[in-house]
Formats: structure tokens, sequence, C-alpha cells
């Protein structure tokens, strides 16, 4: 029978050579692509056949101007991959189960590189979020092998050796992501929190005023300069800037700090502001009496 590939998204590829006898069973790591792209092999002295998870390569000549590889599906015939691969390309490697490991090349289009760079770059945010450094880390890596230019990447890069107090490192990937994306608030805020961590306050006030005048309605910035001039004893300071951070997200206070910023404004004479912040107050505590007083 056809030596055939077949993909997640139900892509099959099949040559018309025969296959040798010899061959290498190796895991194949299935990539969804886009309908239109059909994958094709880095080596044209490899010959694919898939079977349950797994496919098997035999070494061939390459193929003749008449021998072609064709998708089942379409009919469309595929080109041979020029030895040298094309300027979009993504690189999978399977992991060998009998003898030497492969490498396949898949061409993709601009939109599909896209996607699949996208995709691995919420995976990578999603491993962040459950705090699963390694493979936060492995996630970017898979990013920058398709793109390398991906700010964000260096970013969750700088973000993930930053967690795990490789403070040096990390600063080499906020550089990186900095020379991509000069204009990049989150990284600034991040370099703020590096430099708070190490008690380096001017650099992290000045970091994080940086985060802010790229982004007025970044609130996380506000917020963390707020603990800033907290620190350094500067209250007025203090609740300006964590006014700002929850007016902009209220959730990211507490009750005791929405009624905290409410009594600074009461007492200032700021009455539209203090009733702002002890709406806050009285939607997180309903049953306290003296902020509905206030109120009224």
């Amino acid at each position: 029978s056809k030596p055939k590939m077949k993909f997640s998204n139900g892509t099959i590829v099949s040559s018309n050579s025969q296959p040798q006898p010899k061959t290498t069973a190796v895991e194949w790591q299935s990539l969804l692509l886009d309908s239109e792209m059909m994958p094709v092999t880095a080596n044209h002295s490899e010959v694919l056949s898939v079977e349950n998870g797994h496919y098997a390569i035999t070494r061939r000549q390459p193929p003749s101007l008449e021998e072609t590889i064709t998708d089942e599906v379409t009919g469309v015939a595929i080109p041979p991959l020029d030895p040298k691969p094309p300027a979009h390309s993504i690189v999978l490697s399977g992991r060998s189960v009998q003898g030497s490991p492969l490498t396949t090349s898949l061409a993709l289009s601009s939109t599909a590189l896209d996607e699949v760079r996208d995709i691995y770059l919420r995976q990578a945010q999603a491993y962040c979020d459950e705090k699963q450094w390694k493979k936060a880390f492995q996630a970017c890596q898979e990013i920058l092998k398709i793109a390398p230019q991906t700010a964000e990447a260096y970013k969750l890069l700088g973000k993930v050796l930053q967690q795990q107090g490789k403070v040096t490192d990390s600063m080499g990937f906020y550089a990186k992501a900095l020379t991509l994306q000069p204009h990049y608030p989150e990284v600034y805020s991040n370099l703020g929190s590096l430099y708070a961590r190490k008690q380096q306050w001017e650099a992290a006030i000045a970091y994080y005023r940086k985060a802010i005048e790229q982004d007025p309605d970044f609130a996380a910035a506000y917020s963390n300069l707020s603990k800033v001039w907290k620190r350094l004893g500067d209250e007025e300071r203090a609740t300006f800037c964590l006014s700002a951070a929850l007016r902009i997200q209220p959730e990211l206070g507490s009750a005791a700090e929405h009624y905290q910023i409410a009594r600074s404004f009461d007492q200032s004479g700021d009455v539209e502001s203090a009733i702002t912040f002890y709406r806050q107050v009285a939607q997180r505590e309903p049953s306290r009496i003296e902020v509905h007083r206030r109120l009224a």
C-alpha cells in the first residue's frame, strides 16, 4: 500500500513510491494546519507512513520528475521541498522509538504561522497563570523557533525567570523584548517589580512611571507604584496611585482599600470621588452600616 501521513485536520498525504522493507518507527507530533496547507517532507529520501499515531520512515532516492506527492482529499499535487527550508516554516521533532530521531519541515502560510504562534502564546500564558514555570519556558522556546521576532515570548521568558528568582537572566529577555517592541508597558512594569524586589526604589519608580506613560490605563502599574510609595512612607502619593488603579480596575482593591480611599476623598472635600469609592465598599460589604451613612 502507499505510505501516507494523516494530520489532525484530516489531511492525508501519500506518495506513489513503494516503501522499502527497512523502516524506523517514530512517534509523530501532530499539528492542526490551515485546510489549504499540506505537509511535505524535508528530505526526499524519506517516505512516511502513518498508523495509530506512529509513522514509518524508509530511505529511498529523491523523487524523479514524474514522481509526485499528492493530497488524497483534494487530489492536489504537492511540489517537492527545496533543500533549503522556505522562509515561513516550522520544524517539528519526533521522539525516536527505534533508530535515530527525525526532523520534518512543514511549509506554513503567514496566516497559519500567526495562528500557531498565538496558540503557543496562549499556552505559555496559561502555564504562567498556573505557575508551571518550566512548561511556560518550553512553550516560549517553541514560539521563538517559528517566530523569533515575537516580543511577547521574550517578555514571558523574562517573567518566568523573574518568578524563579533568576533576576539577572530575566533582564536580558526584557531587554530583547524592548528591542523588538520599545513601547511595551508590561515589560516596563515587570522591570519595576524586579527592582522593587531588590529594594532599588528609584529604579522601580522610574520603570513603573514609564509603564504608565506608555499605557495611562495600566491599573497594575499604578497599584505596584502605590506599594512602593507606601513602603517609602509617602502616604499621599500611595493613596493617589491606588485610587488611580482602582478607578480603572476596581476589582484590584479590597473593601478596606476602597474604604481608605473613600475616607481620604471625604475628608478632603472631594464628594464625587468619595461616593465612587463608598459605593464599591457597599457592594462588597452591604451590611456595613457606616458606609451607607456616609453615602447618605
